[in-house]
C-alpha cells in the first residue's frame, strides 16, 4: 500500500464516518451522543490501516531476518570439510531450521545415530513424532507442536558436534511444580497474577489445617522452569484488596504449594 492510497483511504474514512455522525446527531437530537463516537471510530479505523501497515512492515523484516540467518547455518554447514559418521550418544544442543522461514535451537537426546527426545529453553519436551538417522550431523525430525513456525518437516544440524565431537552437553533442567489454592469461602471471587498474568478463578477451598497436595488436580497447579516468580493475589468482589508482589524461587524437581490468604487475614497483617 503505498501513500497516495493510503492517504485517500483515510480521508474516505473521515468523509464516511462525519456523515454518519451528523446522520445520528439529527436524529438523535442529542448533542455529542453519537457524533463524538462515530468521528472516535474513524480515527481509530485510520490506527488501525496504520497499525496493519507497520505490522506487516515488522513480518517482512522478520522474514528477511529468519532468510538471512537460515542461508548463514546453511552456508556455514557446508563449510565443513568432515563430518562424523555417527553422532554418539548422549544429550546436544542443535540448530533447528523450518525452511527459510524459522530457525531456533533446541536440545535432543541421542541414541543409537537417532535423536530419541527434544527439549526446548533447556527443560520443556516437545513431543517428537518422527525422526531419521543423523546423516553427516544432520538429519529431519517432525515435532507435534502448537508453534506455526515449527509445524512442518524440520533440519536439524548439530554444528557445535561437527566443530567438536567431544562436546557432549548436559543433560535439560527438570521442571518444577507450583501450585496455588486457598481458604476463601467463595473461591471463585479470588484469582491472582503470576508473573504478571492473570489466572483463576479458583474453583474450591480447603481448611487451613487441611492444604491440599503438590498438584491436586481440584488446585491451579503450574509446571515451570526451576528460577525465580513473582505473585499476587487479587480480590473480585468488595473492598479490593491486593497482595503485594511476593517472590518464589523454585529449584528443579521441587514441588511448591503456595496458599492465598482471605482479605481478612491479609488486613490482619497491615
Amino acid at each position: 500500500m503505498n501513500l497516495r492510497i493510503l492517504f485517500i483511504m483515510i480521508l474516505t474514512v473521515l468523509f464516511w464516518k462525519e456523515s454518519v455522525a451528523q446522520t445520528y446527531y439529527h436524529y438523535s437530537r442529542t448533542q455529542y451522543t453519537y457524533g463524538p463516537y462515530y468521528f472516535s471510530e474513524g480515527l481509530n479505523f485510520v490506527k488501525d490501516i496504520v497499525a496493519y501497515k507497520r505490522m506487516k512492515e515488522k513480518r517482512a523484516e522478520f522474514e528477511a531476518e529468519m532468510r538471512g540467518r537460515t542461508e548463514e547455518i546453511r552456508d556455514y554447514y557446508k563449510s565443513f570439510e568432515k563430518y562424523p559418521e555417527k553422532v554418539a550418544d548422549g544429550w546436544h544442543t542443535v540448530t533447528i531450521l523450518a525452511g527459510s522461514k524459522f530457525i531456533d535451537n533446541r536440545k535432543v537426546l541421542v541414541e543409537n545415530n537417532k535423536i530419541r527426545k527434544v527439549y526446548w529453553d533447556n527443560w520443556m519436551e516437545e513431543k517428537l513424532v518422527s525422526t531419521g538417522s543423523i546423516v553427516e550431523g544432520s538429519c529431519k525430525i517432525q515435532l507435534n507442536t502448537e508453534n506455526q513456525n515449527l509445524n512442518r518437516l524440520l533440519d536439524v544440524y548439530f554444528i557445535n558436534y561437527i566443530g567438536d565431537p567431544e562436546a557432549l552437553d548436559s543433560p535439560p533442567l527438570k521442571s518444577a511444580t507450583i501450585t496455588f489454592w486457598t481458604s476463601v469461602a467463595k473461591p471463585e471471587h479470588v484469582s491472582f497474577r503470576f508473573n504478571e498474568a492473570k489466572y483463576g478463578r479458583f474453583k474450591s477451598t480447603n481448611s487451613v489445617d487441611a492444604p491440599p497436595s503438590c498438584g491436586d488436580i481440584n488446585e491451579i497447579t503450574f509446571c515451570v522452569k526451576p528460577g525465580v516468580y513473582s505473585y499476587k493475589a487479587v480480590y473480585e468482589k468488595g473492598n479490593n484488596v491486593t497482595l503485594k508482589d511476593k517472590k518464589i524461587q523454585v529449584e528443579e524437581d521441587s514441588c511448591e504449594v503456595i496458599y492465598i490468604p482471605t482479605k481478612k487475614e491479609v488486613r490482619k497483617r497491615k
